[in-house]
């Protein structure tokens, strides 16, 4: 793995089977500038990296009919969301994910 290092890898990895740990170790830093380390317990920000998976599957929920752009994100989120949107007026999935084209 250090030979990974070498050709610029930064971050986590772990290895499990089975629900096991077998193999747990942190390369390189959470914040070059400081010199900080990264450790087990560091937490990386994903950024937009997630965002066409999460519309691939929608896309695919809704083509298997079992969503509709146009629901409420209540209807699926139902406790989180009234706790937030104490109204009943809340946003569609269509509007929560823009980069969701009809």
């Amino acid at each position: 793995m250090q030979a990974v290092v070498k050709l610029g890898f930064n971050g986590n990895v772990l290895v499990a089977d089975n629900g096991n740990i077998v193999y747990q170790k942190a390369f390189g830093y959470s914040n070059p500038d400081a010199k900080k380390l990264l450790d087990d317990n560091t937490a990386f920000n994903i950024a937009s990296v997630s965002k066409q998976f999460t519309a691939m599957g929608i896309m695919l929920l809704k083509q298997q009919g079992k969503l509709k752009l146009s629901d409420s994100l209540r209807k699926y989120f139902r406790n989180y969301l009234i706790s937030i949107f104490p109204s009943k007026t809340c946003s569609t999935i269509h509007r929560a994910c823009p980069s969701i084209s009809q």
